[in-house]
């Protein structure tokens, strides 16, 4: 099959993207650090990655709506510039001694939001610049660039740079996102989100279209979008129940230090690159032919859910410095290969004018059920053992793996 090219405007994209989730790694690593060096409180050094973490569950439906009644272009060229001016500010008071505690908070917060605002008008611009047929293609790159920016080199970046200055990460994460913002200076017109009255969907029972809660209100009519919706909540869930244990397990099961520790989340960030790349490659493959290989989606699901499944069990039952390194490149190419399979499939369900709220809601409701997952699975960890967790959250996910392939199946009949 011979490759059709995406258009420039698209690879910008894909550049500011890079750009921009080198800098989100960089400040993964660098917040902590300096929160560390400020104060010997762990609730206050917990406090400062909660409150870059918050906006993603508070304000994703706001996101969502603002990025529908918006010029998209716009929005996300002063969202880059926004930041690199903050990461500026924030940068020179490092230099200077000049941050206390609650500044960081503040900072912290606030780069939260912004980042909420990117990635959700980012997730607009794809329908808006490739054609539906090559969304496997165009979102594998993007998601391998998320990948690479914030779990593989961004972070392991952050922690060099802070050793060598406690200003330098925040010095280099404002260099990232400017040179991000010139990328997308470049970008053509798009086409607009609607900023008036939507009655063809105010008929169809969503209601008002301007408010927040028309993203949710959209996905429980469409069958595809449940689906995706539901499926996706789940495995955010289990992985957020096992991976914030990771380190527990890690340090006090396998006896592996803070190195063995970086080294394992690399080697799940390589798995993850592996699982993006294969994406477009399996919807390429399809033989039905059909637009981007909607008929793949229930084998996709089957196959993500049941290998989870494995994974987890095995893990639990049989602890170990192998099967924890084959659970990490198992889950994490799984769900790079599902996040590429199934945002191409929600954007294909999706009027480009609702894209902003669907996808702010999605993200809502998968960060929230991650933040839950990881409570919980903390919970049943303390109960029983951490083994027995692993080895339960791989049942729960065996049981539904069928149930996921045949909603797929369904949702694509109707």
């Amino acid at each position: 099959m011979t490759a059709v090219a995406l258009p420039p405007a698209y690879f910008r994209v894909v550049g500011a993207s890079a750009l921009s989730n080198l800098a989100d790694g960089i400040r993964l690593a660098a917040f902590p650090l300096l929160a560390a060096s400020l104060t010997r409180s762990a609730t206050m050094v917990a406090l400062v990655f909660a409150a870059g973490q918050a906006p993603g569950v508070l304000l994703g439906l706001w996101a969502g709506a603002v990025a529908d009644r918006t010029d998209r272009r716009a929005l996300i060229q002063r969202v880059a510039a926004v930041r690199t001016i903050l990461l500026l500010a924030l940068a020179a008071l490092v230099f200077a001694n000049l941050t206390p505690l609650w500044l960081l908070l503040a900072a912290s917060f606030t780069l939260g939001v912004a980042e909420v605002m990117a990635d959700t008008t980012t997730g607009t611009l794809v329908p808006a610049l490739v054609p539906s047929e090559h969304f496997e293609r165009a979102n594998s790159r993007i998601i391998a660039a998320e990948i690479t920016g914030n779990e593989l080199a961004g972070p392991a970046l952050g922690g060099l740079l802070f050793a060598v200055g406690a200003s330098l990460p925040f010095f280099t994460n404002a260099t990232l996102l400017a040179a991000a913002f010139l990328l997308l200076a470049g970008l053509p017109v798009l086409e607009q989100a609607l900023a008036d009255e939507e009655p063809e969907f105010a008929a169809a029972g969503i209601g008002e279209p301007a408010t927040r809660f028309a993203g949710a209100q959209f996905i429980r009519l469409v069958p595809m979008l449940r689906t995706i919706t539901w499926s996706s909540t789940v495995l955010a869930a289990v992985d957020a129940a096992w991976f914030a244990l990771l380190v527990l397990f890690a340090t006090n099961d396998l006896g592996l230090g803070a190195g063995g520790f970086g080294l394992l989340l690399a080697v799940g960030a390589v798995g993850g690159l592996g699982g993006a790349a294969l994406a477009d490659r399996i919807a390429a493959a399809n033989p039905s032919g059909d637009a981007g290989g909607r008929s793949i989606l229930p084998s996709v699901a089957g196959v993500v859910f049941a290998t989870n499944a494995v994974s987890l069990i095995a893990l639990g039952l049989a602890p170990s410095l192998a099967t924890t390194i084959i659970a990490l490149v198992v889950t994490s190419a799984g769900f790079a290969l599902w996040n590429v399979v199934m945002v191409s499939a929600r954007q294909r369900a999706t009027p480009i004018e609702m894209l902003g709220r669907v996808g702010g809601t999605y993200r809502t409701i998968v960060i929230s059920a991650g933040l839950v997952g990881a409570l919980v699975g903390g919970v049943i960890a303390d109960a029983a053992s951490l083994p027995i967790a692993l080895a339960a959250y791989g049942g729960l996910v065996a049981v539904l793996s069928p149930v996921a392939a045949w909603q797929f199946r369904k949702s694509l009949s109707r």
